[in-house]
C-alpha cells in the first residue's frame, strides 16, 4: 500500500471523485492535496472536492499569451471514419500528422484501413495495443496518423502535430481532444481542428480561432469575415463620392468583382 505523505499532486484532477482516488486518499492520509487539470469539470456532474481555485486560466489566455498554439477550426458536414479517411487523403500535406479519434474501435478500424488504402501510414491505438512503441514512430515521424478511442485524449503530449479530428462530443472529451493538438511548435504556429456540425461541444466555444471553415458542396468555405472589409468599405466610400464617369464607373466594377472572387473560398 502507498505510504503517508504530507502533500499529494494530483495531475488530471477531474479523476479526483472518482472512488479509486477516494481510496487513495483514505490510504495515504495526505495533509495537502493539490489538484492540476485542464478540464476542471466530471460528464457525472460529481463535485471535485478542493477547497479553493488557487490559479485559473482559460484556453483563450493560453492561447493569447502564447502557450498554446493558434488554431484554425474546421467543421465537416457528418463525422465517420469515410469523412475523416477522405479529408485527410484529400491534402496529406495540408493536414499533416494527424490524430483522429473515435467512440468505437471499429469506427477506428475502418478509418485506418481507408487511410492505409489511400497510403498513409496508420497505427490504430487502444487499450491492447503496445501504445509506447506506436507513439515512438509517430514522434519519429514513421507514422502520419493514429486512429484512437479515448486512450490518447490525456497526457499525450506530441508538439509536431499538425491536426486533430474530434467526434461528436460533450465538453470534456472535446476539450481534451482538441486540447491534443495545441501544443507550440514552430515549423506550424497554426494548428487544425476539425469537427462537425453533430458535435455538442464546438471547441469555439471556449477559444477564438483564426479561421472557421465548413465544408459545403465539396469545399472548404471560409466562414471567417474578411479583415480588411473595413479599409475595403471605405475605398467604396471613397469611389462613390468621385464624379463618376462610363469608364470610370466599368473600372471600380471590375476591380471590385476581382477583390470580391478572391475572398470566397480558401484553405491557408
Amino acid at each position: 500500500s502507498p505510504p503517508e505523505v504530507d502533500l499529494l499532486i494530483v495531475d488530471e484532477a477531474h479523476h479526483d471523485g472518482a472512488m479509486s482516488m477516494a481510496s487513495l486518499h483514505s490510504m495515504m492520509r495526505p495533509k495537502l492535496v493539490l489538484g492540476l487539470t485542464a478540464t476542471p469539470f466530471r460528464q457525472d456532474r460529481i463535485k471535485l472536492c478542493f477547497e479553493k481555485v488557487i490559479r485559473d486560466v482559460s484556453i483563450r489566455e493560453l492561447i493569447r499569451e502564447g502557450w498554446l498554439s493558434q488554431f484554425d477550426h474546421y467543421c465537416l458536414d457528418t463525422y465517420s471514419p469515410q469523412s475523416v479517411a477522405r479529408c485527410w487523403l484529400s491534402d496529406p500535406q495540408h493536414w499533416g500528422q494527424a490524430a483522429a479519434f473515435f467512440r468505437f474501435k471499429s469506427e477506428a478500424d475502418a478509418c485506418a484501413r481507408m487511410l492505409t488504402q489511400g497510403g498513409a501510414r496508420v497505427a490504430v491505438v487502444d487499450g491492447e495495443s503496445d501504445r509506447e512503441q506506436q507513439i515512438a514512430d509517430y514522434m519519429n515521424g514513421k507514422l502520419d496518423v493514429l486512429c484512437s478511442m479515448l486512450v490518447l485524449a490525456e497526457g499525450f503530449d506530441c508538439p509536431q502535430m499538425k491536426t486533430v479530428f474530434c467526434r461528436p462530443s460533450s465538453k470534456g472529451p472535446a476539450v481534451q481532444i482538441c486540447g491534443r493538438v495545441l501544443r507550440p511548435f514552430a515549423q506550424f504556429p497554426v494548428k487544425h481542428i476539425v469537427q462537425c456540425r453533430a458535435t455538442n461541444f464546438p471547441f469555439t466555444r471556449i477559444a477564438e480561432p483564426r479561421y472557421k471553415f465548413a465544408f459545403q458542396d465539396g469545399v472548404w468555405k471560409s466562414l471567417t469575415a474578411n479583415p480588411n472589409i473595413d479599409a475595403i468599405a471605405k475605398q467604396m466610400e471613397l469611389q462613390i463620392a468621385q464624379p463618376v464617369t462610363p469608364s470610370t464607373s466599368m473600372s471600380w466594377i471590375q476591380r471590385n468583382s476581382r477583390t470580391r472572387s478572391r475572398g470566397s473560398i480558401v484553405i491557408p
